[in-house]
This record gives C-alpha cells, sequence and structure tokens, in this order.
C-alpha cells in the first residue's frame, strides 16, 4: 500500500512538471503564487535587500598562553635531564588544575652551548708587582733568570732606553688580602735571591692590585616552551605564581578565544538577532499601507565564518600582557593580580528579499 502511494504522489508530482513546463513564465509565477499563498493573495510587488545584523557580546572562556624554562648545565645530558624533570612537574600541575594533556603542547624546543663570561668581582683579585733591577750586567742575565723561574717567572725584559730590566710578580687569582699577601711574600724572595746572589739596585717600579677579569667558561643551554590552552576559569595568578617557584618564564602574551560550542550557540542567536531585525523592517515598511509580509524570496549571508570585534577569522583576536617574570623572582608567595579579557562580539549580516502580498477584492 505504501509502495502505491509513493508511485501516486510521484505522478502527480511529475504531471505538474511537465504542465509548469508548458507554461509561459507570467503562468508559472501565478501558480507558484496560488500554490504558496492559496487563492486569498495577489503578490504586487518584492521588498529588496533588507538588512539585518545580529550583534552578541560574548565573554572568551578560553586563554592560549606559553610557558618557557630555560636550564643551564655544565654538560648537555646535564641540562637536558634537568629542564625534562622540571616541565614534567609542571605539566603535572597543570593537568591537576584540569587542563587536558592534549592542550598542552611543545612549542619550542632548542639546545646550545656557547663560551660565556662569569661575574666579574665576587672577591676575586690580583696583584701585580713590577720590578726593576738598574745596572745588571750581561754575563749575569742568566743568574738573575733562574733566580725567578724558581718563582714561575719566565720574563725578564731590557728596556730599550735605559740600562735596566724589569720583571713581574704576580698573584694567583684569590681574595684581595691574600692577592697582596702572596705578591708580597714572592717580591721578598726574589729580593732576597737577588741579593744573596750579588745582584743589587733592585727597585719596585709600579704596585697595582685589580678586580679580576671575569672567568670565561663553556655553558650548555636547553629551552623547552609548553604552548597551554585552557579556560579562563582557571587562575591565572597561582599558575604564574607556581611558575615563578620553578623559574618557569611566561614570556607575557596572552591570547583569548571563544571555544566551539560557544560559537555554536550565540553565532545562532547572532542570526535570530538579524533575522528579527530584517521582519521588522518589513513590517514597518508595509504597515497601514494594505499590504502583508510574504515568504523570502531570498537570502544572502554575507558575515564572514566568525566576526569578532570586526576581526575576520576564528583565530585570535585579543591580546593581555600578564609580565614577563624573571627566572631569580623571588617572592613566591607574593599573590599575582590577573584579569580576564574584555567581552568579544559576535557579528552576523544578512540580507533578504520578501514578497509583498494584497488580498483580493
Amino acid at each position: 500500500m505504501k509502495k502505491k502511494t509513493i508511485m501516486v504522489i510521484m505522478a502527480i508530482l511529475l504531471s505538474f512538471g511537465i504542465l509548469k513546463a508548458e507554461m509561459s513564465p507570467a503562468e508559472a509565477e501565478m501558480e507558484r503564487v496560488r500554490q504558496q499563498y492559496g487563492e486569498k493573495y495577489l503578490v504586487v510587488g518584492t521588498i529588496n535587500n533588507l538588512v539585518g545584523i545580529g550583534t552578541l557580546k560574548v565573554k572568551p572562556d578560553i586563554m592560549v598562553t606559553e610557558f618557557e624554562l630555560k636550564t643551564e648545565g655544565s654538560t648537555l645530558e646535564q641540562a637536558s635531564n634537568e629542564n625534562a624533570k622540571t616541565m614534567t612537574e609542571f605539566k603535572k600541575y597543570l593537568i591537576s588544575l584540569g587542563i587536558k594533556s592534549e592542550d598542552i603542547e611543545t612549542s619550542r624546543y632548542t639546545r646550545n652551548n656557547e663560551t660565556v663570561q662569569g661575574d666579574k668581582g665576587k672577591g676575586r683579585y690580583v696583584t701585580k708587582i713590577d720590578v726593576r733591577i738598574n745596572s745588571l750586567d750581561t754575563q749575569r742575565f742568566y743568574d738573575v733568570m733562574g733566580i725567578l723561574e724558581q718563582e714561575e717567572i719566565s720574563r725578564l725584559v731590557k728596556n730599550d732606553y735605559g740600562n735596566y730590566y724589569t720583571y713581574t710578580v704576580e698573584s694567583p687569582v684569590t681574595t684581595e688580602k691574600s692577592s697582596k699577601q702572596i705578591a708580597k711574600d714572592k717580591y721578598d724572595r726574589i729580593e732576597k735571591k737577588l741579593r744573596g746572589a750579588g745582584i743589587g739596585n733592585v727597585e719596585i717600579a709600579s704596585y697595582n692590585t685589580t678586580e679580576a677579569e671575569p672567568e670565561k667558561k663553556q655553558v650548555y643551554t636547553v629551552t623547552h616552551a609548553f604552548r597551554v590552552r585552557m579556560k579562563t576559569s582557571v587562575d591565572m595568578g597561582k599558575v604564574l605564581q607556581k611558575g615563578q617557584s620553578y623559574k618557569i618564564k611566561n614570556p607575557g602574551r596572552i591570547t583569548y578565544d571563544i571555544s566551539e560550542d560557544l560559537k555554536k550557540k550565540y553565532t545562532l542567536e547572532a542570526y535570530e538577532k538579524a533575522m528579527q531585525e530584517i521582519v521588522d523592517k518589513s513590517k514597518v515598511i508595509l504597515r497601514n499601507r494594505g499590504y502583508e509580509v510574504g515568504d523570502i524570496k531570498y537570502i544572502n549571508d554575507s558575515s564572514p565564518y566568525w566576526n569578532y570585534n570586526n576581526n575576520s577569522g576564528s583565530g585570535i583576536v585579543m591580546m593581555q600582557n600578564s609580565g614577563n617574570f624573571s627566572a631569580d623572582y623571588k617572592a613566591a608567595n607574593v599573590d599575582i593580580p590577573f584579569s580576564v579579557a574584555q567581552e568579544m562580539s559576535i557579528t552576523v549580516t544578512l540580507t533578504a528579499s520578501y514578497d509583498i502580498l494584497k488580498l483580493k477584492r
């Protein structure tokens, strides 16, 4: 029975299509109006290009930011292991806040080695004493060098403009007090040996104690950065605070977005507002003129896919600086004030045309 009914309906539709194909354009339009509105109405015109705009304010529910840790070590393996351990612990903390593991992804990972200078000072000094030997007989040159070499001094220089030689007593790098004492003791020992060898006319030409130059050292670094996508309900201030306790930096750029569920929900509501605006406009235009609004003849959606604050595209649209925190930040117990970005707007734009109807007399 069901199969026969379907066949009858198909036959009627087919016969109407053939009938319509045999009509003139004017006759076909009249037939459309009759079937669409019945015998009571005439279509007397069209309201063209009515524009409706629907805008809704939405508070972002997603924020995206990065956390970065740079670890130094005397070897690449040491730096890598320490970095991995710390970032694993921090990731576990993020997951404990309800952030999904798939929303924590590596955005950058680098390994480097470089030669760096240590900090100057830190109680490191060197003392130098320049000593002059006047009227040294050339035949005694090697006697003087033998004495100097006992104190690990291998340089004895003759001045071209005077009949004298110079050498330098230098202390090792140590504290300021020790540096001065070691240089003095060394000078005294050499001067005593020279006098014992019958070499006199020894005098101090200059004396200087200075802060030692920084030591150069080879440093290996590993930098690992996470990009984290989380709900705005997460207490970002506490997350930043926790990162500081691990010496993990936040580069300071936080971006906001709207989740897919909210996008769909509020976009549909924006369409409803835009459509209602078109309907209201059409009623105002035809009010008290003896006409009625018919069905939509066509409708066009000229909205971008997503329109947040007049920015098309479903990307990042708002930014807020959270601050760039130093790795040696000590105030781990200090609360970090943090405010979420302001509302975004979702906007859709529709253009529609309607039949204008009039009752038959």
